[in-house]
């Protein structure tokens, strides 16, 4: 609900004061009196729900019920954002006087279904496009191609007038923008006069553009005065091309926002690919038109032979004749062996004596 909106007004329009409206979240924050009203009825409410009283009960008697004047009360609210899909929702409100609590009729409303969509297409002829998408597919440096628009679907007999359709659109730094556009009606549209805008009328003239180059954004609003010529009978949809070039290797991907009367929703995301410029393989070395001539290999040095000198042979030795020993000799010869050893013996013991002395 919105509280700032809601007023109460004769049958001709006038916007009467002394009227106080309060959302109470359940019955039991409501007032006393209230809550009795609603038991005896046996209503059951869930959730919030709200209520308008007369701010001087014995005023609003004077000035209205004994003068026999009407009131309308206007009670504005606005859909969720959270509510995406197509739905509707049943209203009945109660007034409550000094005969009782009376209930009034029950009211549908339709919620349609917003869903603003995009794609890329890459030629477009008064108002027909290349029916083969180019969303995920390969674009070449220096391409034109175009970003479809296309706003949601509002049916017919709505509840409230279009005030406001706004396209907003922020491009990729990989793609140029000059501002050339077009806008075709998807729809046909109705107008209040009686006039009828046939589907493919060229709308382009009935849309203001605002570029930002800066931070490459652009703002699509539909003129005041054509939404105000468009009667709340007509449905409405139009389709719009925003026409890029690309100007540089990579991965666009692009989003576009709708804003109606002041509610926005995004559109789904395309994406288009340039592939990396390729590396230019590295330049061969030119061989040399005379081929080098190899080294000459280096003779190894003649050998010389080493002299072999001849050896003369040793002139062989004649041996000896011994004589045949006698046993005198030999014993002569054990004597002096035992007279050497017994010199030995005293010579070390005249040593050892010698040590001892001193």
């Amino acid at each position: 609900p919105n509280l700032a909106g809601v007023r109460v007004t004769t049958e001709d329009g006038k916007v009467q004061s002394g009227f106080t409206t309060k959302i109470y979240k359940s019955v039991a924050e409501a007032p006393q009196k209230v809550q009795d009203y609603i038991k005896a009825k046996g209503l059951k409410i869930d959730g919030e729900f709200a209520v308008t009283t007369a701010d001087d009960p014995v005023a609003y008697t004077n000035n209205y019920v004994l003068k026999g004047i009407n009131l309308k009360l206007v009670f504005p609210t606005t859909v969720k954002k959270e509510i995406k899909e197509a739905s509707k929702y049943d209203n009945r409100a109660y007034q409550i006087d000094f005969t009782g609590i009376h209930e009034t009729n029950l009211v549908t409303n339709n919620i349609p279904k917003i869903n603003p969509k995009k794609d890329v297409v890459a030629t477009v002829e008064d108002g027909q496009k290349d029916q083969n998408s180019l969303n995920n597919k390969t674009v070449k440096v220096g391409q034109v191609y175009n970003f479809e628009l296309e706003t949601s679907y509002l049916p017919a007999n709505r509840g409230q007038a279009i005030e406001k359709m706004e396209v907003r659109d922020k491009y990729s730094s990989l793609v140029e923008y000059n501002g050339v556009h077009k806008w075709y009606a998807k729809t046909d549209i109705l107008l209040k006069n009686g006039q009828k805008l046939a589907k493919g009328t060229d709308l382009t003239k009935f849309v203001n553009q605002t570029v930002d180059h800066k931070t490459r954004t652009v703002l699509y609003s539909f003129s005041s005065a054509f939404l105000n010529s468009i009667s709340d009978n007509s449905e409405f949809q139009a389709t719009g091309y925003m026409q890029v070039k690309q100007l540089d290797y990579g991965t666009v991907k692009n989003t576009f926002t709708e804003i109606i009367n002041g509610v926005e929703r995004n559109s789904n995301t395309v994406t288009v690919v340039t592939p990396d410029k390729p590396k230019t393989p590295d330049k061969p070395q030119t061989p040399p038109e005379t081929p080098n001539t190899p080294e000459k290999p280096q003779t190894p040095p003649t050998p010389t032979p080493t002299p072999v000198v001849p050896t003369t042979p040793k002139k062989p030795v004649t041996p000896k004749v011994s004589l045949p020993s006698t046993g005198e000799a030999t014993n002569t010869g054990a004597a002096l062996t035992g007279l050497a050893f017994a010199a030995t013996a005293l010579s070390m013991l005249g040593f050892k004596k010698r040590k001892e002395e001193e």
